[in-house]
């Protein structure tokens, strides 16, 4: 019985998937595969004398062991084997999601539900080929970039992947922060308190959630208690200095005096400026990735699902950060504000257009670029349900100089037509420009010079309607289309030939 058990802590150790989906009338190729991987690991790992006690288990958890039993017996096979599948996906969940994401912190918007921080993000061919599989297997299924039970919200985390397209600036901050804050450790047992790994948990932590307002004493103190049990229930998780089993109250309370003292420290801009510039051109990098997030979820395959409160920007943590009341209030005013927006941008002259277009952009940390983006989307999704429903994914190639900065595709069903357009790694475009970081940095001839987006060859339309921004965009050019004529007035572009 012993030997039994520690065979089957191996095992569910093992195993590479949350669970398997066996049934009594069927088990597919692949979970056959991860139950092999998996005893095949636990066999390696163990030091067992006598391993055929594996080769057992293998043959009960692929309902092989017992055929020749009676049904009563193989019964009681198949009983253990749906019992095995319920208790892998909590062992993972604790093992991986409760804990090796608290303590593995190159990158933490990496360490999301449902991630493998064996990858790093991935390719742009890998994106459209997920959305291809997507639109042949599973068109109906939801998408998510944000839920109750997410690590970080959407926004905090579009924020923290700029950290990742200027590492060498990140590198610099890092170390004046170090220095800088060294003095406000407390020292046990000759070891500074908070470990780095946990520094650095807590400077990603900031980066990614600093409000986008100044803060007054009362909003700086609600600031600092939401970072605070964040970084109490993120070190207790990761179970390394203190745990919620067996709390190091010396340690816990060190780590709170230090994440007070820098917030408070961070939040005098002229104590800081380092941090203030560098978090600004994060914010707004961050706002841009956001943004496109939004629309490559409303405009991909599948069926879009949005927290609520994410239509505004929304900078929490996990729970029970991220469960907080949500202020409809404010959220509707803010919709009522963008209203005359969302029917009459075609009327406007370029001018105009431009102007407000414009303002939206450079006030992002009001939420109204935000809320006007999803709003116009969620009507266009409404007007062209079929292309985005039922229709085809045909991803598009680009040229020129930021050719790799751009996501382009179509979605097409009859005689609908929807052709996407949204930026990549704005800040290799923008560059160290971060003065007055507004869209005029991403938007014009000067900036994306001879960067086009080439057409499929059966393409015909001759003009398409760039529904966010109103205005009319000529397609006769080639079969290309000029990056820098789409996105004159917002860096991102939903072009259809419904108008």
């Amino acid at each position: 019985l012993n030997k039994l058990r520690s065979a089957l802590i191996e095992v569910v150790a093992s195993f590479p998937v949350y669970r398997t989906y066996i049934t009594e009338d069927n088990i597919s190729k692949k979970d056959k595969e991860y139950i092999l991987w998996a005893v095949r690991l636990a066999k390696k790992k163990s030091f067992i004398e006598d391993s055929s006690i594996f080769d057992f288990i293998q043959n009960v958890l692929l309902l092989e062991h017992g055929k020749d039993s009676t049904e009563f017996y193989q019964r009681q096979v198949l009983n253990f084997t749906m019992r095995f599948q319920q208790f892998t996906g909590p062992v993972m969940a604790k093992g991986l999601e409760d804990t090796a994401f608290y303590r593995y912190n190159p990158l933490v918007s990496l360490n999301e539900v449902g991630a493998d921080l064996r990858y790093f993000g991935c390719s742009l061919n890998s994106f459209h080929n997920q959305n291809i599989e997507r639109v042949k297997r599973w068109p109906y299924s939801m998408l998510n970039s944000f839920t109750h039970d997410s690590k970080r919200s959407e926004d905090v985390r579009a924020r923290i992947n700029v950290i990742s397209e200027i590492p060498n600036e990140w590198e610099a901050l890092l170390g004046k922060l170090n220095k800088y804050n060294k003095s406000k450790k407390c020292e046990a047992n000759n070891t500074l308190i908070p470990s780095a790994n946990d520094e650095y948990l807590l400077y990603q932590t900031l980066i990614g959630s600093w409000p986008n307002e100044a803060l007054n004493e009362i909003e700086l103190e609600e600031f600092i208690n939401r970072v605070e049990n964040y970084m109490l229930k993120a070190t207790r998780e990761a179970k390394e200095h203190t745990s919620w089993l067996n709390p190091d109250e010396e340690y816990e309370q060190a780590l709170l005096k230090f994440t007070r003292s820098v917030i408070s420290s961070l939040n005098n801009q002229q104590e800081f400026e380092d941090f203030k510039n560098f978090q600004e051109k994060v914010s707004w990098c961050g706002a841009i990735n956001s943004l496109s997030q939004s629309i490559l979820k409303l405009t991909s395959p599948g069926v879009p699902d949005f927290y609520q409160g994410s239509e505004v920007w929304n900078y929490s943590l996990v729970d029970p950060d991220n469960r907080r009341k949500v202020n409809f209030s404010k959220n509707q005013s803010i919709f009522h504000q963008i209203e005359p927006l969302m029917s009459c941008n075609r009327k406007m002259d370029e001018y105009e257009r431009h102007s407000i277009f414009l303002e939206l952009m450079e006030n992002y940390k009001d939420s109204r670029i935000k809320t006007y983006i999803i709003s116009k989307t969620l009507k266009f999704r409404n007007l062209n349900q079929e292309a985005l429903f039922n229709g085809d994914y045909i991803p598009l190639e680009a040229k020129g100089k930021y050719a790799q900065n751009l996501v382009s595709f179509i979605r097409k069903k009859d005689n609908q037509l929807c052709l996407v357009v949204v930026p990549l790694f704005v800040s290799q475009i923008t560059g160290n420009n971060l003065q007055n970081q507004t869209n005029q940095n991403i938007l014009g001839e000067t900036l994306w010079e001879d960067t086009k987006i080439i057409l499929p060859e059966d393409f015909t339309e001759n003009y398409l309607l760039n529904f966010l921004s109103g205005e009319m965009i000529d397609c006769r050019n080639n079969r290309e289309i000029e990056v820098y004529n789409i996105f004159k007035h917002l860096p991102f572009a939903i072009l259809t030939n419904s108008f």
